[in-house]
């Protein structure tokens, strides 16, 4: 019977350990989804580009209304992974993944392993949770160390010892030198210890002693700082005390607010239909309510404009949703559980996160389409970022940098960065005149234009009245001419112009000869994107892009091919002379290379 029962509880441990394992799994799957969805914001970038100096540099560089531990940690690893924001954000997300395992073990020594599974669920379905676990700030840090200080204190205090106490002051001071609105966190951890351990709270003496030790004169350095921001947020006008916890409620909800909510009153109603009143339960009812004194001090903390300064508030919702939702039947639980799991999940759950300026997308679609050759020029009128943020972006997909000019003379292709509804206009026309604009991406705010001139604006002048401006070949271009496969297709443009308005319409063709005979060809009247088809409509003093696709056979020898051109009466093929043809009225356009077997 014994060994029938040792056996069965051995069982139960493993699908229990099984169950959490795969909890863990799922929660670092909810933000492995997300790193390459949220654009870098100003406070991401500002983090990173913090740390392109030494050490001392980055502490040095530091805000004064911060601590320099986080950066410090942030600089190594960048050192170790790179500035990519999808590696940058995946460390949030390891850090994040370690504070769940310590809350998990954090909840199951207060109250058992369902409620460390459902306060875990709980925290990780939070939407401002999600945000925070990517955000490249000290908040992930924060709320890491939350779950593992409270646990160190409460070993501390069951079992007190002087090792103890050292790591505890060690948790303590990490948190403080990650950010300054540890201190709340703090404040709350010595009520729960004065709640709880009423006769031992006099052991606070060992850590409190090397915690002071470290902090105060730190404190004492930043005080004028912390009186200049309490200046600033003075005068800050918060919207009524209901409207301003709605809004704050939905922020840490995030698209699940209704279920969350629903969770939120259930919980309570368990709680105290329970009678689970105890020391915990009051300092937790106290903690989910202390927005509420932060929002009647905010002329002296300046704090609830931002819902991250109040991330300290997130564990403890959390934890009184996970207790209460742990005292439902099995089956509720377990469903419960499941629903955690899918709000996780939710599609655009970080939409509202999102920044105006994406430079992020932007810069990875110049770097896409830019050219050698290619400048840059910045509409006068165009505050479109910081500084900070055109360094980190340039130094991500652009380690040599861009060439910007302020003059558009003598530039074929221009990069015109503005802001859609406040701009030069004479300016962008000058960048206009003999250009064509082409293709254009980002928000209006941050909005990337191409103007394009043609590759010859002098041109050659065919017999019938159209001037051929030249070709040009999307690809990477190699000595040879750019490179393809055997079989691939090469998407040209050709540059026209007339002098004068022609009387009839011409087609033109496109070859590609192999010992002489024609291997490929394409052929038809000119496919203007942004003019007429016909040649008797083009009008003089504008430039005409013909787009063609060729493909290539699929069997060719490895070499540098010329691409040839005509232009020929469709009613009868007659081909039309101009300079620089050969005998078959063939003009040579480019080359293009075959890598083969």
């Amino acid at each position: 019977m014994t060994y029938r029962i040792c056996r069965t509880f051995a069982s139960d441990r493993r699908w229990w350990l099984a169950g959490v394992t795969l909890t863990l799994l799922l929660i670092a799957a909810s933000r492995i989804v997300q790193l390459n969805t949220l654009q870098m914001d100003g406070d991401d970038i500002w983090s990173i580009w913090q740390t392109f100096g030494s050490p001392l540099d980055i502490i040095r560089w530091t805000p004064p209304d911060w601590p320099p531990l986080y950066f410090l940690s942030l600089g190594a690893w960048k050192e170790l992974a790179g500035i990519q924001p999808i590696v940058l954000r995946f460390g949030s997300a390891l850090v994040f993944l370690i504070g769940v395992a310590c809350l998990y073990r954090l909840v199951r020594r207060l109250w058992g392993e369902r409620a460390a599974l459902a306060v875990i669920l709980a925290y990780s379905a939070f939407g401002f949770v999600l945000y925070l676990s990517l955000f490249i700030r000290a908040y992930v840090f924060l709320l890491t160390l939350t779950p593992l200080v409270f646990w160190m204190a409460i070993r501390y205090f069951d079992c007190p010892s002087a090792r103890r106490a050292i790591w505890l002051a060690l948790g303590m001071a990490a948190m403080f030198y990650s950010h300054y609105t540890s201190l709340f966190l703090l404040g709350l951890l010595g009520l729960y210890t004065l709640a709880v351990y009423p006769r031992q709270v006099w052991r606070w003496w060992l850590p409190g002693l090397m915690l002071a030790a470290v902090t105060v004169p730190h404190l004492i350095a930043k005080r004028e700082a912390f009186a200049t921001r309490t200046i600033v947020y003075q005068s800050l006008q918060l919207a009524p005390l209901p409207e301003a916890l709605l809004n704050l409620a939905t922020t840490f909800a995030g698209p699940a607010f209704l279920w969350l909510a629903l969770l939120f009153a259930a919980a309570t109603v368990l709680i105290v239909a329970r009678r689970a009143f105890n020391p915990q339960v009051f300092v937790l009812a106290i903690w989910v309510l202390m927005p509420v004194a932060v929002y009647l001090l905010q002329n002296r903390l300046g704090l609830f404009q931002s819902p991250k300064y109040l991330w300290w508030v997130l564990p403890g919702l959390a934890l009184w949703i996970g207790w209460g939702v742990s005292r439902l039947p099995r089956t509720a639980y377990r469903l419960v559980s499941a629903s955690l799991v899918g709000v996780m999940f939710l599609p655009n759950a970080l939409e509202a996160r999102q920044p105006a300026l994406q430079f992020d997308t932007s810069f990875k679609l110049l770097r896409q389409y830019l050219r050698a050759g290619d400048v840059v020029m910045l509409d006068p009128r165009c505050q479109c970022s910081d500084t900070e943020s055109w360094d980190y972006f340039m130094r991500l997909y652009f380690p040599n940098g861009l060439p910007f000019v302020t003059d558009p003379v003598g530039h074929p292709r221009i990069w015109y960065v503005e802001r859609s509804w406040d701009k030069d206009e004479k300016l962008e026309q000058s960048v206009a005149n003999g250009r064509i604009a082409g293709v254009f991406f980002g928000p209006p705010t941050l909005l990337f234009r191409l103007y394009e001139g043609p590759p010859d604006p002098k041109g050659i002048l065919f017999e019938n009245g159209m001037r051929f401006h030249g070709a040009t070949v999307d690809g990477v271009a190699s000595p040879d001419g750019v490179a393809f496969h055997a079989g691939e297709t090469v998407r040209l443009k050709l540059w026209w112009s007339v002098d004068q308005p022609i009387k009839l319409d011409y087609s033109l063709g496109v070859y590609l000869l192999i010992d002489g005979a024609v291997g490929a060809e394409v052929n038809g009247p000119p496919q203007a994107a942004d003019g007429p088809k016909e040649t008797s409509r083009w009008l003089p003093g504008r430039y005409y892009v013909d787009e063609r696709a060729l493909t290539l056979p699929a069997r060719m020898y490895g070499q540098a091919y010329p691409l040839y051109m005509a232009v020929y009466q469709w009613w009868d093929n007659a081909r039309i002379a101009a300079p620089g043809v050969d005998g078959s009225k063939l003009l040579t356009i480019t080359s293009i290379s075959i890598h083969a077997w």
